[in-house]
């Protein structure tokens, strides 16, 4: 979608990097902890607390302990991220497509507000696939909010698309992403060529083992060939959950 109006004057990069300092010190002074927020499995608990977006694992080594912590709690907070949905696992491509479910789309609220997502792509597709349109978790933000940040809300304005779909009610883009892939619609809506291609697109897949499998299986099918922080490729997925 095209946003139309008077364009904003652009920042220059010594612009940009003192709004950065001047975030980096703000966060410092708030320390390296965080109060703990509700933590919840549903998309209705994501919206009320506004900032946590996961799914209860009973034996999992994380949530097994995070579904434990009471409002009020201290959590640690690491600097560098880590796992395999991260832009260094990704070689250089156009175009940047986020796909996820569910609380598959907690990723790309990082990825997608990092400044170099920006220098390496030139357009950032984030698509969430979700049953019922109360899911639709943090829409506002990617239809809004994300144009107001600091340092990137320029970049997302300009490069930033949002995809939703909705599996079980009626919704102007109804259906699985992978069923829309498959027909072609997700790039007829978008205005794009139909189909991925090695030369242009890179891929991140987060979510249900069922859609992760599909849709990486889909990916092959285009050529794309999945990457890892080791050695870098077209597509990457979370392997968490994935057998």
């Amino acid at each position: 979608p095209t946003r139309h109006g008077v364009q904003k004057p652009q920042l220059s990069c010594a612009k940009k990097c003192a709004k950065l300092r001047a975030t980096s010190n703000m966060s410092r002074e708030r320390s390296n902890t965080m109060k703990a927020p509700a933590v919840g499995t549903s998309s209705k608990a994501m919206r009320r607390s506004n900032s946590s977006a996961l799914t209860q694992m009973p034996d999992g080594p994380l949530t097994s302990r995070l579904q434990k912590i009471q409002a009020g709690d201290t959590v640690l907070m690491g600097k560098k991220p880590t796992g395999t949905l991260v832009l260094d696992a990704l070689t250089g491509g156009e175009r940047l497509w986020l796909i996820g479910t569910g609380t598959g789309l907690a990723p790309w609220l990082s990825v997608a507000r990092d400044p170099d997502t920006y220098q390496r792509f030139g357009q950032v597709i984030v698509c969430h696939t979700v049953r019922n349109v109360e899911d639709l978790a943090y829409r506002d933000f990617w239809t809004r909010k994300i144009h107001d940040d600091l340092l990137i809300g320029d970049e997302a304005k300009r490069l930033l698309v949002y995809y939703p779909t909705v599996t079980r009610e009626p919704f102007e883009t109804p259906g699985r992403i992978t069923d829309r892939i498959k027909s072609g619609a997700l790039f007829a809506d978008l205005g794009l060529e139909a189909g991925f291609s090695p030369a242009t697109d890179r891929v991140m897949l987060c979510g249900s083992m069922a859609m992760i499998k599909e849709a990486g299986d889909l990916l092959e099918t285009y050529g794309l060939k999945e990457g890892s922080n080791a050695e870098p490729g077209d597509y990457v997925l979370e392997r968490a959950f994935v057998g």
